[in-house]
């Protein structure tokens, strides 16, 4: 459509497509969900492609082999993956919310009291931590000596569903107070807390919480910008901060493993684990897709094995599950136990348990769908899909109670806020139609009549 002047030129400027600039081609890619999935397989690849071995410091002895037909396998399913998340987001996508449902998480007090929901449930579960550690003197020693795993699996009840349960809130918690001060909604204290309880939760569950953190409020910004402006120096800061919780989280856990192998300085520890934790999913999934192509793993495949591969950990146990065969077949560090979603549940229960993988994806990605279109602190149930979704390169983490618990968490602050927000705004109009009514009984009568 062209525009006409006066002196009846016509102006083709507007015919002009806009250009998108860097930044806004970045901004569109961290909003898709998909994004989040084919990053940290990259990622873990090309950790995994830098030379040098070794069982303790990478994860492996010798580095998988694949061949033309593996390789072309481990493609085909990131590339399903990756297709079924972008359909299912799209698809989520394409109803609006309800009006009024949308309004009203857009009011402020809506926004507050869900940001107060959360962090009164991480207060809760860090509460019920901090109580343990202080009636056993033993887990603070633990923690300073570099035995941090043995205190997740037995003193803090890891893998128990209860109370304790609620110390990966911060985990969320702390995206909404980043993203809702950063939006000039929310306050500076309320980081401070929130940035407190995450360090908590990480020293105690380890580096899930810091990337959880990181991720979400990425995928928060993307869909809905901040009013500030966020200086380099901040992401500068962010990083340096992220990176030294994960520093002091591994020592407090792996120091002593790591002493033993020749390595005591805290920040190669920490460069070490994150070599191996990139790393070795990279292995097992050509390890596995290797064992595949010629046919020397073998593992029995049924539908219904495959379906309680993926179905939530308080249903179908671990232990009721068939072990995965594949370390048999792969070069992989024994103490390593999330070595991608595709060798665990291949190696566990064969096709079928890829195939309702790929189906969890895609309902995954419509999830995320439907929560990115509120643009509101409603949205942190997306990033919660969104953070499991980016783990599928390490762990299927949709069957676990920490998903779970964290996406329960944002529904019950939807629920709480949406009936302080609605018994607010009843409050507020009841006097308005109290002063309507009175109004009406003292107008004077016609005299004229």
């Amino acid at each position: 459509m062209t525009v006409e002047d006066r002196s009846g030129r016509h102006d083709t400027a507007s015919q002009a497509p806009a250009r998108v600039g860097p930044g806004a081609r970045i901004v569109s890619l961290l909003r898709h969900p998909a994004t989040y999935l084919v990053g940290p397989v990259i990622l873990s690849f090309s950790v995994w492609a830098v030379p040098g071995t070794s069982e303790d410091l990478r994860g492996f002895a010798q580095r998988a082999h694949g061949d033309i037909t593996a390789w072309t396998l481990i493609v085909v399913f990131y590339a399903l993956a990756t297709s079924l998340v972008s359909f299912g987001y799209s698809i989520g996508r394409l109803r609006n919310p309800e009006p009024e449902s949308l309004a009203l998480t857009r009011e402020p007090r809506f926004g507050a009291a869900f940001a107060a929901t959360l962090t009164l449930l991480s207060v809760i579960g860090i509460g019920a931590v901090l109580v343990i550690i202080g009636r056993d003197p033993s887990v603070l020693s633990q923690l300073q000596t570099g035995h941090g795993n043995d205190v997740r699996s037995s003193v803090i009840g890891e893998g128990t569903a209860g109370i304790l349960s609620l110390k990966y809130t911060p985990g969320i918690s702390a995206p909404v107070s980043i993203w809702r001060w950063l939006r000039r909604e929310g306050s500076f204290r309320a980081v401070l807390l929130n940035g407190a309880l995450a360090a908590v939760s990480a020293l105690i569950s380890g580096r899930i919480i810091v990337l959880m953190v990181v991720v979400a409020t990425i995928f928060m910004l993307a869909h809905a910008p901040a009013s500030r402006r966020i200086r380099r120096l901040w992401l500068v800061v962010a990083a340096a901060g992220a990176f030294a919780v994960l520093t002091v989280t591994n020592y407090s856990r792996n120091a002593l493993w790591y002493g033993d192998r020749g390595v005591t300085n805290p920040l190669q520890m920490n460069f070490y684990q994150i070599a191996a934790y990139l790393g070795a999913p990279a292995q097992a999934t050509v390890g596995v897709a290797q064992g595949i192509s010629s046919r020397t793993l073998l593992v029995p495949t049924d539908p219904i094995l495959g379906l309680e591969r993926v179905l939530p950990t308080m249903l179908i146990p671990d232990s009721a599950l068939p072990a995965p065969v594949y370390r048999i077949h792969v070069d992989v560090a024994s103490n390593l136990t999330t070595n991608s979603a595709f060798a665990d549940v291949f190696g566990s229960v064969g096709w079928w348990g890829l195939v309702f993988v790929l189906l969890i994806l895609f309902f995954a990605g419509l999830v995320c769908g439907v929560f990115s279109r509120y643009q509101s602190v409603v949205a942190s149930g997306g990033a919660v899909v969104v953070y499991a979704i980016a783990e599928t390169w390490r762990i299927e983490l949709f069957r676990q109670g920490i998903f779970w618990f964290l996406l329960l968490s944002v529904l019950c602050a939807w629920f709480v806020s949406s009936l302080w927000a609605r018994s607010r705004s009843e409050g507020l109009a009841e006097p308005k139609r109290v002063r309507s009514r009175r109004s009406v009984t003292t107008l004077p009568t016609d005299q004229t009549r």
